[in-house]
């Protein structure tokens, strides 16, 4: 049977056998995007010649991939390959990037040979916020999923999902959830 996950465009073949849901940050987490830094800026210009314009994350220059190198983060693919091989896991991409900035972090987790069974982007709202409904919304249409499991490297996002995690398992809507901090990455 096909359900559908979120968004009406798409459809999961035997969603029903999906009982974990596993969610993947993209910048710091699955992929070392560039930072709005005076260096980034600096590469920018000496290879573009132009001056940065604009902001950084809703801009799509800064996933321009001849320009910027975005290596994956190793730990996190280890945990990736595992979440993708496991046929009862739903894994998805959720990121505070903006809808506008789809094919680009699409095409940065391409040129990875990274493949997910939805993206989902900030529609608006802060980025913990936004992730929690995407989560709700995904649960809600999905009741078989008795498991999240998520990877995020934002400091202050990490106790936000923590507490949203333990009160889904306090009222029975899951059995487990766990969060995995991934350190290091700067904003």
């Amino acid at each position: 049977m096909i359900r559908r996950v979120l968004r009406e465009s798409v459809e999961i073949e035997n969603i029903d056998e999906k009982i974990k849901l596993t969610v993947m940050d993209f910048d710091g987490t699955l992929v070392q995007t560039p930072t709005p830094t005076d260096e980034n800026k600096k590469i920018w210009k000496d290879k573009t010649g132009k001056d940065w314009k604009g902001g950084w994350f809703g801009n799509s220059d800064s996933l321009n991939l001849s320009v910027f190198n975005s290596p994956t983060i190793p730990s996190v693919i280890i945990e990736y390959e595992k979440a993708v091989s496991d046929p009862s896991n739903l894994v998805v991409m959720l990121t505070g990037r903006i809808k506008p900035m789809a094919k680009h972090v699409e095409a940065v987790l391409d040129s990875h040979n990274l493949k997910f069974d939805d993206y989902l982007f900030n529609e608006g709202g802060d980025t913990e916020n936004e992730k929690i409904r995407h989560m709700e919304n995904i649960l809600k249409y999905n009741p078989n999923i008795r498991e999240v499991e998520i990877f995020d490297d934002r400091d202050p996002h990490i106790p936000i999902f923590q507490a949203w995690g333990d009160e889904m398992v306090e009222k029975g809507f899951l059995d487990n959830f766990k969060i995995n901090h991934v350190p290091g990455f700067r904003h």
